[in-house]
């Protein structure tokens, strides 16, 4: 029987040129341990991220949603726990959005954690570190919202964050190749189908 993840990343948004996330999806090997891998590109928008990436997710009938983003905030990447209900932009999305303080969905729970196991994926490299917070921009809201439609469902889904070109000048111990985020992108993606089929 084919099982399939679902992995996304994202357009260039805020003027940019490049988004690291999609530059790395685009290169990630179209099979991991026996999971068919559907690459996915995604606007830089608020609800048509997570609505374009369920109705994909349903049509392969995904077992695994990993979505990949980039921030400047991050010098390492990051899997992500915790998506939050909570919409709050600095920039314009590219459709030019921009809440100030609002929920993604009105009386949804506060909080989602992430329903793929990344318990183990921190301990693969010392690049690699759990984080708290997907912010509040569209990675969270992509986050938050896939986890609530598929919420009480056999799809698991995770975030992770990859550190941008900005991130990489700002942090001088910083020193990622495209090819090694491919990398160690794939050795998380591995460590997660593994943990998960085995409980």
């Amino acid at each position: 029987m084919t099982k399939n993840i679902l992995i996304t990343g994202f357009e260039p948004f805020n003027n940019n040129t490049v988004n690291l996330s999609w530059e790395c999806v685009k290169k990630i090997k179209d099979s991991i341990n026996n999971y068919n891998l559907v690459k996915l590109l995604l606007p830089v928008k608020f609800g048509e991220a997570a609505d374009i990436t369920i109705e994909k997710a349903k049509k392969i009938d995904a077992d695994y949603i990993i979505c990949i983003g980039e921030a400047d905030n991050k010098n390492c990447i990051t899997p992500e726990m915790v998506a939050i209900n909570w919409r709050n932009a600095k920039i314009c999305d590219n459709c030019g959005y921009k809440p100030e303080g609002e929920p993604i969905i009105s009386n949804g729970p506060a909080a989602y954690f992430s329903t793929a196991d990344i318990t183990k994926t921190s301990k693969i490299n010392n690049k690699i570190d759990i984080s708290y917070s997907a912010g509040t921009f569209v990675c969270n809201d992509l986050f938050y919202n896939l986890l609530h439609y598929f919420n009480n469902t056999n799809v698991k889904i995770c975030f992770i964050h990859v550190p941008n070109l900005k991130s990489q000048i700002k942090h001088d111990n910083l020193d990622f190749s495209l090819d090694e985020m491919v990398k160690l992108l794939t050795d998380i993606i591995a460590t997660i189908v593994n943990d998960s089929s085995n409980n």
